[in-house]
């Protein structure tokens, strides 16, 4: 058994594992893909995100009014209420706020990072993320982040590197010695230039933290692993400041390794907690969503997964009507329906009305999130090959994981997507080609894996240039050949195939800014 495969087993019972992302689901096409696997979008999303396009158009331009509701209900020839749910999702998103008073409206808020954050780290809150995937995925990237970082060091780069490592170095907590690891981490990070490194280990930076708290760590064994670490991080700067990706690599290998080995160990064992830790509480100084209160409805949908997790998780269970979750959770109606609201948002209830009514568990969607990590991504200067870099490193651990578990039902599922990929034209090869490599990564069963590349693979449709029509024969044998490579359980091959794609669309989309 691996070391990934000995975590994984060693924390299921302390995490909810039970409640996983709609990850088998055998719907293709596009707009499956794009539109949404599982939920329908209301008329105040749609409008939010026409409202999201408007401030984008108008070059997100921080403190800019919109207009007042007035102008802008008639703007989009809607109802007030309409409106104000249009509103709430564009304030989710971190785009704009209300402004009360004279001059007041929707008022453009600062370029929405750290709303992109918290919308996937309450994903894969919502939907019990474990260990091993967190730890898998940011081994990865990590590896990646620190090989680029070595090509890439500039002076500002350096600065921050310096000064993160300087910390760590003056640290004795527990507490801020885990902070500042993971904030050299995110420097590195941040040395790529690549916009979407630093988001997604920073997210997975939050998911680790949440999972370290349902440990009990002995201190005094922790001070001998923190020591390590300390020496582990100056090594690795120290090696990336002189440019030697891959001595950098080795380093960031040895470091994932250690990590892993402190979390199998006797080190850690179980504190017996009961419920789930929520990721708004106690954040380092370094990171951007330090400020975020957790408001009582965001309390009280947690508490609702809860529920969910005691019932377990079967979709289309009834956890109540409103008045009995009302009174269960001791909250007002509107709270309990910004609550319900939110999980909505991601999939994992739905409300259904009527006698035979009430919160029926659904199937977690990560469409909403992959919608709000879009859209700051829209804002930042990132370019195509940024989006080669990190999609590459994550579909080539999707393809090797699932040729090694993919099942019968995984491969009917896959060749359903390659026949509706074969019947693809120049003009929609990329979004059907889309629906087969999101296929693949939510079949890995990896619910960190599979929502990072689908937010890639929903970003890159917009975004990336068109395909060479004289490519079209070449590309579809090579995704033949990719699938057949899964199915027959042969890595080694899966690796080949999804190597040589990404190799060739790396000359496609270099230089092309999005």
């Amino acid at each position: 058994m691996s070391a990934i495969n000995i975590v994984v087993t060693r924390m299921r019972h302390k995490r909810g594992a039970n409640f996983a992302l709609s990850s088998k689901t055998e719907n293709v096409g596009r707009d499956a893909f794009v539109s949404g696997r599982a939920r329908k979008q209301k008329l105040g999303e749609q409008i939010a995100h026409k409202i999201v396009d408007d401030i984008i158009a108008r070059g997100w331009i921080e403190g800019d009014t919109l207009g007042t509701e007035r102008d802008l209900r008639l703007r989009y020839s809607i109802s007030r209420a309409t409106f104000r749910e249009a509103v709430r999702q564009v304030e989710r998103h971190g785009a704009a706020t209300t402004r009360r008073g004279v001059g007041g409206g929707l008022v453009v808020l600062a370029r929405p990072r750290g709303a992109a954050i918290r919308a996937m780290m309450t994903f894969l809150e919502l939907t019990r993320v474990s260990f091993g995937e967190q730890h898998e995925v940011h081994e990865q990237l990590e590896l990646t982040a620190a090989r680029l970082a070595s090509q890439r060091i500039d002076d500002e780069s350096r600065s921050e590197m310096l000064a993160a490592l300087e910390q760590l170095e003056q640290t004795s907590s527990v507490v801020d010695s885990v902070a500042n690891n993971m904030r050299i981490r995110v420097a590195i990070a941040k040395a790529t230039r690549n916009p979407s490194l630093p988001l997604f280990i920073e997210t997975l930076n939050g998911v680790l933290r949440d999972i370290l708290r349902v440990l009990r760590v002995e201190e005094s064994v922790f001070l001998r692993d923190r020591e390590q670490s300390t020496r582990f991080k100056k090594e690795l700067v120290d090696t990336i400041l002189a440019g030697r990706d891959k001595d950098a690599e080795r380093l960031v290998r040895q470091d994932v390794y250690r990590r892993l080995l402190a979390m199998t160990t006797p080190m850690t064992s179980s504190r017996g907690r009961r419920g789930i830790a929520n990721y708004f509480e106690e954040l380092p100084d370094w990171f951007e969503s330090q400020n975020i209160d957790l408001k009582l409805s965001e309390r009280v949908a947690f508490a609702i997964v809860e529920d969910i997790e005691r019932a377990g998780c079967v979709e289309g269970t009834n956890l109540g009507n409103e008045a009995a979750l009302q009174k269960k959770h001791s909250v007002s109606r509107a709270v309990l329906r910004e609550a319900l609201r939110q999980l909505e948002l991601h999939g994992v209830v739905h409300v259904k009305s009527g006698v035979q009514g009430g919160v029926l568990i659904g199937r977690p969607d990560s469409t909403y999130t992959e919608e709000v990590v879009c859209t700051y991504l829209r804002t930042t200067e990132i370019a195509a090959l940024h989006l080669w870099e990190t999609q590459s490193t994550l579909e080539v651990l999707a393809v090797e994981k699932l040729a090694g578990t993919a099942s019968e039902p995984d491969c009917t599922a896959l060749r359903n997507a390659l026949s509706y990929l074969g019947q693809a034209s120049v003009e929609d090869f990329l979004a059907r080609s889309m629906v087969l490599h999101g296929t693949i990564a939510d079949r890995t069963g990896n619910r960190a894996l599979s929502l990072f590349i689908r937010i890639l693979l929903r970003f890159g449709i917009h975004a990336l240039p068109p395909i060479d029509p004289a490519k079209l024969p070449w590309l579809m044998r090579r995704h033949d050949r990719l699938v057949e490579a899964i199915c027959a359980h042969d890595a080694v091959e899966a690796r080949r195939e999804i190597t040589l794609l990404f190799n060739e669309s790396r000359i496609w989309v270099g230089g092309h800014h999005l």
